[in-house]
């Protein structure tokens, strides 16, 4: 196609204003690409970059949960304590019980207790007498950062923050 002037005849056209509209539809065009790549990554929730594993200190207590969160969507955390002996004693912050609704947990705690130092649950020990694993499923209450701290009953806690999307 041969590069020519503005022309009136047969159609006007403004080839000026036509370069510009085409520059516009590849920036849009980018702008999409990279909100589907960033999606597919995880930062938006549910991908690879999303999903988190923290160590207590001890190396003891770990809970498994993703950094980006939707508020609306139910999300799970995973706990493992490495040698339970007798009862497991998990202590949730004073804050989750206000910033998540726990819909269910597996196993089920022989008693659970809510004061002002936060959310304890008490489990039976396990049968293998080794490792102990539970499984929360949550829904976040509302958006923004949360502050998730889980400590096993007086030994040293975990501390993270989690981005919860609108």
């Amino acid at each position: 196609m041969l590069d020519r002037p503005n022309t009136a005849y047969p159609i006007r056209e403004d080839m000026d204003f036509q370069r510009r509209d085409w520059l516009a539809e590849r920036i849009g065009w980018a702008a999409v690409a990279v909100i589907v790549a960033v999606a597919l990554t995880g930062l938006l929730a549910g991908g690879p970059l999303s999903r988190a594993t923290a160590v207590a200190p001890s190396h003891q207590l770990s809970v498994d949960y993703e950094r980006f969160q939707r508020v609306t969507v139910a999300t799970h955390f995973t706990f493992h304590v490495a040698s339970a002996t007798g009862p497991v004693e998990l202590k949730l912050g004073p804050a989750f019980t206000s910033d998540f609704q726990i819909d269910s947990l597996q196993p089920a705690p022989l008693r659970d207790t809510q004061g002002p130092d936060g959310l304890r649950l008490t489990f039976a020990p396990p049968s293998n007498g080794g490792e102990f694993t539970m499984v929360m499923w949550c829904r976040p209450r509302h958006f923004g950062l949360v502050d998730l701290t889980v400590g096993l009953g007086a030994q040293a806690s975990i501390r993270r923050v989690i981005l919860i999307y609108p």
